[in-house]
């Protein structure tokens, strides 16, 4: 694959990681980063052959090959060649990515802040509904008082 000068060299990319996150993080640090993201990624791509990572996109694995294919000669004459199988990666980016891309000028959007979590309202909602119950001390007293 020929290079174009649109191509980011391997050091530049960790430079701009690196600049990018800020503080004190340098280059070699985002090396060590992204050799543990890549992977983390071929590692759950061979347990599961596909994953999703939120607001960024599917990796998944696609098998192709493993037919026979019909070729043509130039004395007119055909062959029949066997095509090996082999895995091949897919990508789809996720909503956000797109529309980052699309819509927003390359910026990610701000995820909207919601009222409440699940949790809240289920804790909400179950104590509106919890009836209180009596302790221990409380049935004592009872019992003695009802004689």
């Amino acid at each position: 694959m020929a290079r174009t000068n649109n191509d980011i060299k391997y050091n530049d990319l960790l430079n701009l990681i690196a600049n990018e996150v800020g503080g004190n993080s340098t280059p070699k640090m985002a090396r060590v980063y992204l050799n543990a993201i890549i992977n983390v990624i071929l590692k759950e791509l061979e347990l599961n052959s596909r994953i999703n990572i939120m607001n960024f996109g599917i990796f998944e694995t696609v098998k192709s090959g493993g037919y026979d294919t019909k070729m043509g000669k130039f004395d007119g004459g055909s062959s029949i060649r066997y095509v090996k199988p082999k895995l091949k990666l897919r990508f789809s980016p996720s909503k956000t990515l797109d529309r980052a891309i699309n819509e927003n000028g390359f910026e990610i959007p701000e995820r909207k802040k919601k009222g409440r979590s699940k949790r809240d309202t289920r804790i909400v909602h179950n104590a509106r509904r919890r009836v209180e119950k009596p302790t221990m001390q409380d049935i004592v007293t009872e019992m003695f008082n009802k004689k």
